[in-house]
């Protein structure tokens, strides 16, 4: 076995146990403020593994071209939130791999709002979470537009009737990042 593998092996157990323990105690919390503050675990093991990896799967270094080349923003596109995204981390002079880092967290902290109040569970869903984002190294864009849907689902389920205006810009910002989220919508009638 090379020592890359080793290492990409270990890393990954090594953010199994974090998020286990992570979830465990964010599972006792009583108060929001507490609940994110244990947080903070799940955030470094998954920022470690998922953010700051270099040139892994084929959307990095894909997505690492596109980052480089947005010195302008680009408005003849369907999917404007994206280009704009990145045009403006790139024009900030932010390096690729923390624009990727964020990316990460951003989506972490989607999906720990939207799984809040299931927190008795959270030391089994948190592990588990690796599994069913296995493809978030390769589907950079993909998973950046999902996590506008996880906003979005979570306003649908969280806020009062009026402020459904919320599940839906949310959606809409999803689908102006990748398009190929739009057949999501469906998932709208399985929660109506």
């Amino acid at each position: 076995m090379s020592y890359i593998k080793f290492t990409y092996i270990l890393l990954h157990i090594l953010e199994i146990y974090l998020l286990y323990t992570a979830g465990k105690r964010m599972a006792r919390t009583s108060s929001d403020k507490a609940y994110w503050r244990a947080s903070k675990l799940a955030f470094f093991s998954y920022i470690l593994v998922h953010g700051l990896r270099f040139g892994f799967e084929l959307d990095w270094n894909h997505y690492c071209v596109r980052y480089i080349e947005a010195t302008r923003m680009e408005w003849d596109t369907t999917e404007p939130i994206y280009h704009f995204v990145i045009y403006f981390f790139n024009s900030l002079g932010i390096p690729y791999f923390i624009f990727i880092t964020l990316q990460v967290c951003f989506f972490l902290y989607a999906f720990l709002l939207l799984v809040e109040k299931y927190r008795p569970y959270l030391k089994y869903i948190l592990p588990l979470t690796p599994l069913f984002v296995l493809q978030f190294d390769n589907y950079i864009r993909w998973y950046f537009a999902a996590t506008f849907l996880l906003l979005s689902i979570n306003a649908y389920l969280n806020f009062e009737k009026k402020n459904i205006f919320w599940a839906v810009l949310f959606f809409i910002c999803g689908v102006f990042v990748h398009n190929g989220i739009t057949p999501l919508a469906v998932l709208f009638l399985f929660f109506i």
